[in-house]
Formats: C-alpha cells, structure tokens, sequence
C-alpha cells in the first residue's frame, strides 16, 4: 500500500492565558529538577513486538578526524509490513531511552496494520544504551562536543540506509518519520534537512518554532500552565502561593521538620537552601503533570490515573493558606509520586539521570538549542542552565556556548512547506500551499538575518 500519510504535521501548543504562570519560579531553578522518574515500560498490545537491534554508527559524520564507531540501538517490528511496497515509520528518537517512547508512541502501532508499516524507533545518540564513548560519553566538552542534533540526523540517515541495503523488499520503501517533543523538532528538521531520505514527517506537540525572535520564552511555561488554569484557576493560585508559604514556614527548625513530614520526604529539609530546591521540584512536577494529563490512565512519567490534574486539583479548590494549603498540596505530591502507594517516601533529591530520561545530555543540549538558555531577558534562566552544565561535567571544566541558530542548519522552515499526499518534486511544478501571512514571512526573514550574527552570553 502506498503511504499516505506524506504530509509535514506540526502539532504547536502556543498560547497564553490571564492566570499567573509557573515559569517565574524556573527562572531561579539551577537547572531542570531532578525528579527521579523511574523506568516505565507499559507492557504492549498482544501482537505488539519489537526487536532489539545494533548499529556500527559513525561517531562523527562531517569529519575526517574521528573514525571511530558505537552501537546505535534501534528497535523494528515488522509483523504488519508488506514486503513489496510498504512503507516504513521511523520514530526518530528523543532525550531518553528509545523503549520508553516505543512503548509510549501508540498511534505508530494503531496504524502500522493499515498502512502495512514496518516500525523502527531510533534511539539518539548519548541516551539509553546508545552511547558513543561508553561510561565516558559525558566525561568532557570533547566527548560532547558529538552531542548535536546535526549528528543524530546524520545518524538516522545512515541506519535507513543500512536497514534498506540490507533488509529483503525494503528497498523500495518510502519513509515516513514521526516524532513527539523534541523527537518530533527532529522529525520535522528530518524532513527539511533529508527530503531525499523522508518523504514525509508527522511531528506532534513540537516546537519548532521555540527559537528566539519567533516565539515568546514564556510560551512552554504558558501552556502548562494553562493546564491546570482549565480545571481550576483557584488551583493555579494556590499552587503560586505555596512557594512563599514553604519559605515562611520552613525558615525554622520546626518549619522544616514540618514541611518534611507533611510531604513525606525520605531526605529532610535543613536549609532554606533545600526549601527553595524543593520549590524547584514542585515546579518540575507540575510541568510533568501538564505533559502527562492524559484521558486515561497511564505510565509515561509516571504512574497516573486519566486526566491527573483534575484529580490534583482536588485538594486545591479552595483559597487555603498557611499549613492547611501545604497539607493539601501534599496530596498532590503524594499521587504523583505515590499513585500505586508502593513508595515509603518521596524522593526529591533522586537523580534524574535516568535509564529512561537522561537530563545530562538534555542540560547540554538545551545550553545550544533552547531560545530560553539564549534569550537576554532571561539571563538570570541563562545563568542558571550554565551553571547547571558546570555542575553535570567535571570539576573545572567549562564550557561557554554561543548561539547556535538552527535556522541557518533548517533555514527552509520560515518559508513554505508542502501539504500534498504524495512526495515533492524537486522541480517544484506541484502548486504549494502558502502557510504563512505576510507579518510572518517578515519576522522570519529578520529573524534569519539576525542568525547570520555570532551572539556571546
């Protein structure tokens, strides 16, 4: 069956809202919380099987310098593919181990048996088991100096071309990637970048557009915040005043032996150091609730029951203030980390560098391609995710990033993209759809000449 499914699809969440956002108190945040997500692998679908697969991977693929390779894991079910003539969706692989999102990514298999798809999910290069220099992948800025989303693309191309060499019937077979978050930033660079590669990308709930001069920095922080604002803005409100409530009460002995029991903490607080990085780990655990508010229940992040924030919200319907909205915020706490009542304790000192979602390498990333890490209203978010860098990597070691705009690398994406069923002709004879006014073309073109321009912090 030929692929349908050719179209370029970006799926943005940007918009704000009248209620206060969480995002003030990212600003103070060193660096991402360390929430300690454990490893969730949601048994799939009966029939829903994949194996496990290795790649010589080029460590370098614009050098001469460095021939060494590493095994790229990857992942291919091919249950439902037809071998003559069906097309294969490629999962381009986000910040974390690649089974996460293969056992998380539902729609790829809810359509692979109608389009006759064979499956493969890529895991990026220094996450999961895909590591280029094994336990020394984040010794040094020489080692991470491989650590680009240029080099990820290189790699998917390089595995397509080894799974169409090699596998019988898959050589004729279109290519369709699909990506979510940062994995689907990637598929719609893919696409841009690799047209001869992909003839299509699908890219969910990616912000492609979260670069500096295009969208507000505070766009993220709206959004999730606006989750929790459609239940309940008395929610909102409640959860923006428990931070100056913690460093009320937390600013004695008693206070902190209290906040620490309320909340159930296996390490105590005893600092108002450790209160304001315990506000930092609220913040992170709404941003999550907002990422998995499903309408059902799941195990993505963590184990939830449907529609979480509706279920958090319930204990914050009410103004409350003082011990009362502390107590009642740790019922919020408590589901999220302890849905399954199997934890004795939360946990918030857990490191976050998971098997499942590596923050190391996402800390690094995010220093060259966040428009937040570049933007010079938020130095003090600048400052902080530079320091959060020093922090992961060696003693003295330092790394000072410039802007690295990726509009110069995926230019093409302030201009038009074609949404047609079949694949483009490079001789561009097929009408393509305009997508953006006037205002928009402009502010892109100021934008890309402003990234032909060498910033410095």
């Amino acid at each position: 069956m030929n692929c349908l499914l050719c179209a370029f699809v970006a799926v943005l969440l940007v918009f704000s809202i009248g209620a206060n956002t969480f995002q003030s108190r990212f600003s103070r945040s060193r660096f991402r919380s360390k929430i300690n997500r454990k490893r969730n692998v949601t048994p799939l679908q009966s029939g829903h099987t994949y194996r496990t697969l290795y790649f010589d991977q080029k460590i370098d693929h614009f050098g001469f310098a460095q021939d060494q390779t590493f095994k790229n894991r990857y992942l291919v079910a091919d249950q439902f593919w037809n071998q003559n003539g069906g097309p294969i969706f490629f999962y381009t692989g986000n910040e974390g181990d690649i089974e996460l999102f293969c056992n998380s990514t539902g729609f790829m298999w809810d359509i692979a048996p109608q389009f006759n798809a064979m499956l493969v999910f890529a895991e990026h290069r220094f996450y999961g088991k895909s590591m280029p220099f094994g336990s020394e992948s984040y010794k040094n800025k020489s080692v991470l100096n491989f650590l680009t989303s240029e080099q990820a693309l290189a790699d998917f191309t390089e595995l397509i071309s080894f799974i169409k060499s090699t596998i019988p019937g898959a050589a004729k077979s279109s290519v369709v990637a699909f990506g979510g978050s940062y994995g689907g930033m990637l598929s719609a660079w893919f696409r841009i970048k690799y047209p001869n590669i992909v003839v299509g990308s699908l890219a969910a709930s990616a912000p492609i557009w979260q670069f500096t001069g295009i969208t507000p920095c505070n766009s993220f922080y709206d959004v999730a915040t606006a989750t929790w604002a459609r239940v309940s803005e008395t929610c909102v409100a409640n959860a923006n005043k428990a931070y100056s409530t913690l460093e009320q009460i937390g600013a004695d002995d008693a206070g902190l032996k209290f906040i620490s029991s309320t909340f159930h903490l296996c390490d105590p607080l005893t600092s108002m150091a450790d209160v304001y990085s315990f506000e930092d780990f609220l913040s992170e655990m709404y941003i999550d609730y907002a990422e998995g508010d499903y309408p059902y229940p799941a195990s993505f992040l963590a184990d939830l029951p449907a529609w979480p924030i509706n279920e958090a919200c319930k204990s914050l319907l009410t103004p409350l203030s003082g011990k009362p909205l502390l107590e009642a915020l740790s019922k919020v706490t408590n589901l999220y980390f302890n849905y399954t009542g199997a934890a004795k304790c939360v946990d918030w000192k857990g490191d976050g560098g998971t098997a499942s979602l590596r923050y190391l390498g996402w800390y690094y990333q995010s220093l060259f391609y966040s428009s937040q890490a570049r933007e010079a209203t938020l130095k003090n978010f600048w400052e902080a995710m530079l320091e959060g860098v020093r922090l992961v990597l060696e003693q003295g070691q330092k790394i000072k990033p410039t802007a690295r705009e990726l509009g110069l690398n995926y230019k093409t994406l302030g201009r038009y993209v074609a949404l047609k069923r079949n694949s483009i002709n490079i001789d561009n004879k097929q009408v393509h759809k305009r997508i953006l006014n006037d205002e928009q073309e402009q502010m892109l073109a100021d934008y890309l000449i402003q990234a032909s321009r060498i910033y410095k912090d």
